[in-house]
């Protein structure tokens, strides 16, 4: 007993933090955040898609500037996001355990897949949201894909960016080479996205995109290139080709099941976005949590999808394993994108200033002694004297055979 005393004695006056109880957080006073006008605000956004799918389909046989204006007037309202909305990109490699940290988050376990063979699990932009007020299942989803015509402009698009860098006159030799270096990214990334879409057709491949650089015959595989996509089956659409699918699940594996085939080769780069609509405490105050496909993705048509998110949303949270969070070229890059792109969003007026955070994972995998070496010292940023104190804490405690005790000083030694 006077071990165990002595230990007490010895144990630093700090008093442990509650836990806190995030189901008790009030809401926000403003109308805003109540589910009534969060509901209707939804349901005016969907009609405004509607409205504009409506129209669109409808242009084709209706001449005049008054639709045209209208198509255009209802597409705008339909991608209408109010920035009292605060998103929250999350960003990390795969295995480091960001897909853990949004399923604790949430409160839904698995509700983000997570990469157990250490392969990437995100190729769209997946937000995750609160649930409406008219919602009757557990989980609600709204994948988001391009319409026939953007396909067709896309596709368009890709075909250029990759051919261009092969046209007679252009290389580095015979031009200036930051503009050379452009058409290098521009066409690696237009063969990613063409890659993963057509990659299981057996006629397509970079020789097949090259064999006439001729005009008409870019245009030649353009139009082949269409066709195909005019194959295109949505996961689940029955031969329905609008551009909103939406879905309902009663579980995290039914929503995992449904969403993950969008993030298939053959339809994610036809897909702009992913939401996934459920009931969770941390996003009643209208946050909105947005899994992103890596920086350091391979593909680099998902690593311009991360980019073009991280210019518009609120706050950034980068994912990594504690043990090579400052050694990490996936993090330093990551922060180098971020911190290189806060001039452009300041002069934008998106945001006085990026907030960004840093989350370490896997703490378990600190060696102690390691870190002591590397921390604990003369000059360090740990008080040797205070280490060692706790040192001689534990030991009395594990003397005294007070486990209970041990585990506290061990577990505040570990937060040092």
């Amino acid at each position: 007993m006077a071990n165990s005393r002595n230990a007490q004695e010895s144990l630093p006056k700090k008093s442990e933090p509650a836990a806190y109880d995030i189901h008790g957080e009030n809401r926000p006073e403003q109308p805003f955040y109540h589910a009534a006008f969060q509901s209707i605000f939804g349901k005016s956004i969907r009609i405004a898609r509607e409205t504009a799918q409506i129209v669109n389909n409808a242009e084709a046989s209706t001449h005049g500037r008054g639709m045209q204006q209208l198509a255009s007037d209802a597409k705008l309202l339909g991608e209408y996001s109010n920035k009292n909305a605060r998103s929250i990109a999350v960003l990390g490699d795969s295995g480091d355990g960001k897909s853990s940290m949004i399923n604790s988050l949430l409160h839904y376990p698995d509700i983000a897949q997570t990469g157990d063979i250490g392969s990437a699990c995100t190729s769209v932009v997946t937000e995750y949201r609160q649930k409406t007020e008219a919602q009757v299942a557990p989980i609600h989803i709204e994948v988001t894909h391009l319409s026939g015509p953007e396909i067709k402009k896309l596709i368009s698009e890709l075909v250029w960016s990759y051919c261009k860098l092969y046209l007679p006159g252009v290389g580095a030799k015979d031009m200036d080479q930051d503009e050379f270096q452009r058409y290098e990214r521009e066409s690696n990334v237009a063969w990613s996205t063409m890659e993963a879409a057509f990659k299981h057709r057996r006629e397509f491949s970079q020789q097949f995109l090259r064999e006439d650089l001729t005009e008409e015959g870019i245009q030649r595989i353009t139009q082949k290139l269409i066709e195909w996509t005019e194959d295109i089956e949505w996961p689940g659409s029955e031969g329905n080709q609008d551009e909103l699918w939406t879905s309902d699940a009663d579980t995290t594996e039914e929503c995992s099941q449904k969403t993950s085939a969008f993030q298939r080769d053959k339809y994610w780069p036809f897909t702009k976005v992913i939401r996934v609509y459920l009931d969770s405490p941390v996003l009643k105050s209208g946050m909105i949590l947005a899994d992103l496909p890596g920086l350091q993705d391979t593909n680099f048509a998902r690593v311009k999808l991360t980019q073009d998110y991280l210019l518009r949303c609120d706050n950034i949270f980068v994912i990594t394993k504690i043990g090579r969070a400052i050694t990490s070229k996936s993090v330093s890059d990551n922060l180098r994108y971020v911190i290189n792109k806060n001039e452009p969003l300041e002069l934008h007026g998106d945001a006085e200033y990026l907030d960004v955070a840093v989350i370490c994972t896997h703490a378990d995998d600190i060696n102690e002694k390691s870190a002591r070496l590397e921390f604990c010292g003369p000059g360090k940023r740990i008080d040797p004297n205070e280490m060692a104190n706790l040192d001689r804490s534990i030991e009395a405690a594990n003397t005294a055979k007070n486990v209970k005790l041990k585990k506290q000083l061990k577990s505040r030694q570990a937060m040092i």
